[in-house]
């Protein structure tokens, strides 16, 4: 399993998609820090939420669809994967290694996200308080990233042809900026990231709402995946 992982992140490392794919999030942060500089913003739930967490986690999201393309439909038109479907290889190991390294570029990026976020919020407004914010914003990008394994499996499906795969990155990423208090959003798993993400909504809800948010959230990637590596098994060239 090291090995399939290390193929990939030399890949990564020789690719500049992965690169930009980084670089768009962290410039966004900045200017959105930069345009809502003042101490209201800061002390609105809603406006934080929105300016700071959400149209960044959606960014990150969209350029999933283009990382997952990279990784895997990128192979199918190469001819690369042919390979693979051709060698004695471990399959649910080479879809688990994909799922790996995009979990570590996902993971990076989100982290560099926060650190700009982090910096910038205690040198202008040292007095506020950061950690719970920090905590908010991991885990929206941890839950983010559940909800959207199920593309792993869209790109397996379409092989060479990439555009479902970034048009429904696109469309999930816009459902994570939907807050709503009706019971339809903690079922539909996109809608529930943002509600059991951020700790002033997470003390609001009840117990039970939150539990079938989690669930549905955890059952969607775990499904995504079961059903990616069940596609990828079937395959022949």
């Amino acid at each position: 399993m090291r090995n399939y992982i290390s193929v990939e992140l030399y890949k990564m490392r020789k690719n500049k998609v992965f690169i930009i794919c980084s670089i768009i999030p962290w410039v966004i942060i900045l200017l959105l820090l930069l345009v809502n500089n003042n101490s209201e913003m800061f002390e609105n739930p809603i406006n934080r939420l929105y300016n700071l967490f959400l149209v960044p986690n959606a960014l990150m999201m969209m350029m999933s669809g283009f990382v997952l393309t990279t990784l895997i439909q990128r192979e199918y038109q190469d001819h690369t994967m042919i390979n693979v479907l051709t060698a004695p290889v471990a399959r649910t190991k080479f879809i688990m290694s994909k799922l790996l390294a995009w979990f570590i570029w996902h993971f990076t990026t989100l982290v560099v996200v926060i650190i700009i976020f982090a910096v910038w919020y205690q040198f202008i407004f040292s007095g506020y308080e950061i950690i719970g914010n920090v905590v908010d914003y991991l885990r929206l990008g941890l839950f983010s990233f559940i909800s959207m394994i199920p593309l792993i499996w869209i790109a397996i499906m379409q092989r060479r042809v990439f555009f479902p795969t970034i048009f429904l990155s696109f469309v999930l990423a816009g459902a994570t900026v939907i807050i709503s208090d009706g019971m339809l959003y903690n079922i539909i798993p996109w809608t529930a990231v943002p509600l059991v993400s951020f700790s002033y909504i997470i003390d609001a809800l009840p117990v039970s709402r939150l539990i079938i948010g989690l669930i549905s959230i955890s059952a969607t990637g775990i499904l995504g995946l079961v059903l990616a590596c069940m596609t990828f098994a079937k395959q022949d060239q």
